[in-house]
């Protein structure tokens, strides 16, 4: 099974292959449950396959420093999950249109 990666710091939260949050929040070392969807830039690398996207999930495009840009419909945790790698603070009541507002102000 697919491990968060050790140095990560933070919490990632993981939704299903439906795009619906699974109310379960992972940090460094844990286990990601059957079932869950997260980015692989969270995954640990070493010794272990990163697992394929489940069918229907639509391209994404690595960026120049390795973090994949959110597509399509998007949940609100994959944007804060890819706001945190570009080192965009997400306040906790943002929406997803907030938080992708945040990461262009950025640019």
């Amino acid at each position: 099974m697919a491990k968060i990666r050790t140095d990560l710091v933070g919490v990632v939260y993981p939704y299903n292959t439906d795009g619906i949050p699974m109310g379960v929040t992972l940090a460094a070392g844990d286990t990601v449950p059957k079932g869950a969807v997260v980015g692989t830039h969270l995954l640990e690398t070493s010794g272990t396959q990163t697992p394929e996207p489940p069918a229907g999930t639509p391209e994404q495009t690595p960026t120049p420093d390795g973090l994949t840009e959110p597509k399509g419909n998007a949940s609100r945790a994959e944007w804060a999950t890819y706001a945190g790698g570009l080192g965009v603070e997400v306040p906790e009541d943002a929406k997803r249109d907030d938080i992708k507002a945040l990461i262009a102000a950025q640019d």
